[in-house]
């Protein structure tokens, strides 16, 4: 009995950090479309992990933790999956909505699903049905109709098969790696795609996605990835801790707070708004994470 309320408490603290690390993802990504048009995609994740990796280094010296690594096959294929589904996901960060792009990202449960299930996994009708409940909540926000929706509204659902096989690889085959192991395996990935983008694309172009080295940033570019810098190092180490901690599924649907964090800072910081259908799947998506957390309670 003992037992199972500290498995079920595990479980609670788990969903609460991811949705704290989702909601600071939800302000922090509603900066990076301010600077698309003063930098590019791969100066971007060059810089920002150039700084964020000393500190991240700085934390762990302070605290006396030791960046041992357990397997490094293990830690890095999950950081290659986890940091390239982050490139995909920043790069249409400037020819799409942050709620649409967060809306492909997070198909990654059905991605985390359907790889489990290879692996061996059984999961009972509620968990199946929250997902797919999710999922429907998603088709509500991508709205897969009319002009506005095209193969550039697809390009996230990469990111999130990706994010999803990451998720997976986490929880199988990472759980015994300390979260500032992870994190410096995801921002030294973030810093290679950087330094790689930067090598093939050589001139300054206007685009976001195939421009290289522009320069020195300017101040509010600083600032924007000064502010992406600390802000991931605390939001993605708080998700990699529930993940090692809670079930990768139910991890996976908590995350879909993400599209509420994104569309309430969108609203408050430039007055974005989101119509009746992307509202409804949004509930869709609430209500998914709900059901599941509570079931993967129950179950364990």
């Amino acid at each position: 009995m003992e037992q199972a309320v500290r498995v079920g408490s595990a479980t609670v603290m788990a969903a609460g950090a991811v949705l704290t690390g989702m909601a600071i993802f939800g302000l922090i990504d509603n900066f990076v479309p301010l600077i698309t048009g003063d930098i590019g995609l791969w100066q971007f994740h060059a810089t920002r992990s150039a700084i964020a990796l000393p500190l991240l280094i700085g934390v762990g010296l302070l605290l006396g933790v030791r960046f041992a690594v357990q397997s490094w096959r293990a830690v890095a294929l999950r950081s290659l999956l986890t940091g390239s589904a982050m490139v995909v996901y920043f790069g249409c960060l400037a020819f799409l909505p942050i709620g649409q792009v967060a809306a492909g990202l997070f198909t990654a449960p059905v991605f985390v699903i359907l790889i489990s299930a290879v692996l061996g996994d059984r999961f009972g009708p509620w968990r199946l049905g929250s997902v797919a409940l999710g999922f429907f909540g998603i088709l509500l926000v991508l709205q897969p109709s009319g002009s506005a929706f095209g193969l550039a509204s697809l390009v996230p659902i990469i990111g999130g098969a990706l994010y999803g096989a990451g998720a997976v690889a986490t929880r199988r085959l990472c759980a015994g790696e300390g979260t500032l192991t992870l994190l410096a395996g995801f921002f030294t990935v973030l810093g290679l795609w950087g330094l790689i983008g930067l090598a093939v694309f050589h001139g300054q172009s206007a685009d976001w996605v195939l421009s290289g080295w522009r320069g020195m940033p300017a101040g509010l570019v600083w600032a924007v990835i000064g502010v992406q810098a600390v802000g991931s190092l605390i939001a993605v180490g708080m998700i990699i801790w529930g993940y090692q901690t809670g079930d990768a599924a139910m991890a996976s649907v908590c995350e879909y707070s993400l599209l509420v964090f994104a569309a309430f800072w969108a609203w408050m910081l430039r007055g974005e708004t989101v119509n009746g259908m992307a509202a409804l799947g949004m509930a869709c998506i609430i209500v998914a994470g709900i059901v599941i957390t509570l079931r993967t309670e129950q179950s364990a």
